[in-house]
């Protein structure tokens, strides 16, 4: 099996393992694919910067899984100046899993609350919404002097 991920035309990454090497049992499996999910939806202002982005946690529904298998793997990282993979520290692939699954992605909930400890530090932090932040960065850019900045809310400063 060939994984290769491309910048443009340049092959920035190139990983192989091998296909169908040894079958593994599916209970751990589906206890991983069990955990929630993340990712973080980014909700563009006019201008193209970043207005709202939320951390959204998904969760996977009905999975069954056909089949399951690891075997040994090896992975490739290539320069490149605009996707700089080859300087993430790799030292040795631990283990690589391939499975096949028919399942479902739940509807995600945004608006996810950090961890108690994260909140303690630095209360307006509730949650990850960077609304209120920038909004923040502007009012400091025109105290620095730069009158003409514009708030990510659309305002000129004055």
């Amino acid at each position: 099996m060939v994984c290769t991920l491309h910048y443009g035309s340049v092959l920035c990454v190139s990983a192989t393992m091998g296909f169908k090497h040894r079958e593994i049992d599916p209970a751990p499996l589906l206890k991983a694919l069990a955990r929630p999910n993340f990712m973080i939806k980014i909700i563009p202002h006019v201008d193209c910067t970043p207005r709202i982005c939320e951390l959204v946690r998904y969760y996977m529904e009905d999975v069954t899984v056909k089949g399951a298998w690891a075997g040994p793997a090896a992975i490739q990282l290539f320069e490149h100046a605009l996707c700089d993979v080859a300087r993430l520290p790799v030292r040795e692939v631990v283990s690589a899993t391939h499975y096949i699954t028919d399942l479902t992605l739940g509807l995600g909930r945004g608006r996810v609350r950090l961890p108690d400890k994260t909140r303690e530090r630095n209360p307006e932090m509730s949650r990850f919404d960077w609304k209120g932040r920038d909004h923040h960065r502007c009012r400091q850019r025109h105290r620095q002097g730069d009158r003409a900045a514009l708030c990510r809310r659309g305002r000129q400063h004055r």
